[in-house]
């Protein structure tokens, strides 16, 4: 995947079954590696504006501008939904390479 300015990161693709019990929170987020640190960026339900649900798909929101901050220019994201009981489910993952001459 490849993410420029202002992007929405949508799903579900065409093989993916519709998201049926209640989602309480979503998060994702970018890493070198999904299993290293530091979190190069992240979205979420707790962070405003990043996050759009409706029933069956979630668009990841980068804001004008944000993009343009960045000093790394690939690696590994994901995306994990939590319902009302707690159980966790991992939904997508992917790498990403950022664009510097689309995100200034």
């Amino acid at each position: 995947m490849k993410l420029y300015q202002s992007v929405s990161i949508s799903g579900p693709s065409a093989t993916s079954k519709p998201i049926e019990r209640k989602i309480c929170s979503i998060r994702s987020q970018v890493r070198a590696r999904t299993d290293l640190a530091p979190i190069l960026y992240e979205w979420g339900t707790a962070i405003p504006g990043t996050v759009v649900f409706t029933t069956g798909q979630v668009d990841l929101i980068i804001p004008n501008g944000v993009s343009a901050g960045w000093t790394w220019s690939s690696g590994e994201w994901d995306v994990e939904l939590t319902d009302g009981a707690g159980k966790k489910a991992w939904i997508a993952h992917d790498t990403i390479t950022v664009e510097p001459r689309t995100t200034h």
